[in-house]
């Protein structure tokens, strides 16, 4: 049965949608760029939108133009509340909305080509809450992903670790991604991570590729939480992104190697120089160094806010440019699309879709990715897990 009420405009389609994704309607009208009192007007039914407002309005909540012509609104919040996650967040709905409706194509196309054996659930049983020691957990986390200190110490760049470390993450059959969304206010997506395949989405969009792999631990937090979000890692505003800030900070700096580590330095353990010098050895950006100085008492409580002052505004997890998935070379499309779909993506889809039933166009409709590029991913992906597995001494 149609859902269209008539030809005119339902404001109750746009009260839903507003309401749905916890927004003001003063908040819809300065960022789509309406008058409050026309908004209001719009939304309690005494005026009719013009063609260009409606346009802007759509694309603000995501929809068709036709969706404001039905008797109800569609779903925008069934799916992640991101406001609950991030309750500061003051920018427009419309990138996160992508990475959502993104990851949620991704994780449909590896449910229907994984096996048992690729499963999450399958290979996990162990999960976290908010009582959890997180210094127990992440150490327990950390030798289940076979990270040794010997060789995250030795790994010789920022971009090799991320590599290594998220090679260790989908290995456990969570899916990894690296794409752009103009947003720098969301850092981190996790998705479905009730579901046999988690989706873990790290935002590249003027982060800091060193950034990343605390971002990416931040969200594998979120996976074994089975909490789906949208996160800041370096905006923490719940105790839900606290607590995975903990755990990431723990997996990737366990509290040994840092007083190993700061043994060696003479002088102020929160000196810029040393903050740099741990942040090179670690592998992991400059702020997840500091947070993880004052959660060792290394440095006071009050220090990552201080520190931060010093950039006026304008942190060192960011970066100018946006870009992808941080591919060194890119020249090869197979290191490129690495880069931004990973090592599960790139295992399973090439090999396994139409033995599945897909057709090249499904797989596009679900990833962007074009089926000429499949193959160039697939020798990507062994090429790259033949370079961690050197890493490893094996």
């Amino acid at each position: 049965m149609a859902n269209y009420e008539s030809v005119e405009f339902n404001p109750a389609v746009l009260r839903s949608l507003r309401t749905q994704l916890a927004y003001s309607a003063n908040e819809v009208a300065g960022l789509s760029n309406i008058p409050a009192d026309r908004y209001h007007a719009l939304e309690v039914g005494e005026a009719q939108p013009k063609s260009a407002e409606l346009k802007r309005l759509a694309k603000f909540f995501r929809v068709k133009e036709f969706s404001f012509l039905r008797r109800s609104a569609p779903s925008k919040s069934k799916e992640i509340n991101f406001r609950a996650r991030m309750p500061r967040y003051k920018g427009e709905p419309g990138p996160i909305l992508d990475a959502i409706e993104f990851a949620s194509g991704i994780q449909r196309l590896l449910l229907s080509v994984s096996d048992t054996r690729s499963l999450w659930r399958s290979q996990n049983t162990r999960s976290l809450n908010l009582n959890s020691d997180v210094e127990t957990e992440a150490q327990w986390w950390r030798k289940s992903l076979a990270i040794e200190d010997s060789v995250q110490l030795d790994i010789p760049s920022h971009d090799k670790f991320f590599m290594f470390f998220r090679s260790r993450v989908e290995q456990k059959g969570i899916s990894v991604l690296v794409y752009s969304f103009e947003e720098k206010a969301f850092k981190g997506l996790t998705f479905g991570s009730k579901e046999d395949v988690p989706v873990v989405l790290i935002n590249s969009y003027k982060q800091q590729k060193s950034s990343r792999t605390f971002t990416l631990a931040h969200e594998l937090g979120h996976v074994l939480l089975e909490e789906d979000g949208v996160s800041n890692p370096y905006d923490p505003s719940t105790r839900i992104e606290r607590f995975c800030n903990n755990f990431a900070a723990a997996i990737l700096m366990p509290r040994n190697l840092m007083s190993e580590l700061l043994q060696r330095r003479r002088g102020s353990f929160t000196s810029n120089a040393t903050i740099k010098w741990l942040s090179n050895k670690l592998k992991v950006s400059l702020e997840a160094v500091v947070i993880r100085l004052v959660e060792c008492g290394f440095a006071e409580s009050g220090f990552w806010q201080t520190w931060k002052s010093q950039f006026s505004g304008y942190l060192p997890s960011e970066e100018d440019a946006g870009g992808g998935g941080g591919s060194e070379e890119g020249v090869d499309q197979g290191l490129v699309k690495l880069a931004y779909f990973g090592f599960l993506f790139g295992q399973l889809v090439p090999d396994r879709f139409r033995e599945n039933g897909l057709t090249g166009m499904a797989v596009y409709k679900a990833s962007r990715l074009k089926p000429g590029y499949l193959p160039d991913l697939s020798r990507a992906a062994k090429q790259r897990l033949s370079e961690v597995r050197s890493y490893e001494g094996t």
